[in-house]
């Protein structure tokens, strides 16, 4: 694999020249994980973060009751654990491999050497940053103002195949049940109760991994509940 070039094709490191991609993969590593194996783990070292190549991985982190809360799922040219570059000495959460992955592992000792020099990159993590915190603020709404039909119904108009969200839009599941109900905050019985529910109310069509959006005002009350 080409290391500048995988760099380049990433927001964060758009504005690099050649050079200077060039520069920071010498340091780089190309890591491959499989299913179910951990790129981290909460209260690990944190001594690099990553780049998703190909492939997702989850987020998460487990309360103190023993249950698991997916706080995102990433995949690819997404990046993964950038906190610790600034903030954390330790991983403030734990990341594992949804399917086959391929990561580029960056360094945190070097990377921060390479902002100093080039410090044009640390106006686009702050960016990044921001993007981070807005999302964690909607799980974090979604969670306490939310029930889980109220979160399903937002998931399903978020993700449908049009920006402008209507009538026998088609909503595309990347997830396995499991995956889906972990990042509504639910567990798997209870979202197949509620896609249930929402197809006798006639609010929704399944076929596989697809669901048909049937009636857009209905979906859109709940999703919205105040």
């Amino acid at each position: 694999m080409n290391i500048p070039t995988i760099l380049a094709e990433v927001f964060l490191f758009q504005s690099l020249s050649t050079e200077q991609c060039q520069t920071l993969a010498t340091h780089c590593h190309i890591q491959t994980y499989k299913k179910g194996a951990h790129l981290f783990s909460e209260g690990d070292p944190g001594k690099a973060f990553y780049l998703i190549v190909s492939g997702r991985v989850k987020i998460y982190r487990i309360s103190p009751d023993g249950m698991e809360h997916t706080i995102q799922i990433v995949g690819k040219q997404e990046i993964v654990a950038e906190v610790v570059i600034s903030e954390f000495q330790t991983y403030p959460a734990n990341c594992e491999a949804l399917e086959h992955t391929t990561a580029l592992e960056i360094p945190t000792h070097h990377f921060r050497q390479f902002i100093l020099a080039e410090p044009e990159i640390a106006l686009k993590m702050m960016s990044a940053y921001a993007h981070r915190v807005r999302h964690l603020l909607a799980v974090i709404e979604d969670l306490t103002f939310r029930d889980v039909k109220a979160r399903l119904a937002r998931y399903i108009l978020q993700h449908c195949h049009s920006n402008n969200c209507s009538q026998d839009q088609i909503c595309q599941l990347h997830y396995s049940k499991k995956e889906l109900a972990a990042l509504l905050g639910t567990i798997p019985e209870t979202l197949s109760r509620t896609l249930q529910k929402f197809k006798e109310m006639g609010l929704i069509e399944v076929d596989n991994r697809a669901i048909i959006i049937k009636d857009i005002n209905q979906l859109q009350a709940l999703a919205e509940p105040f």
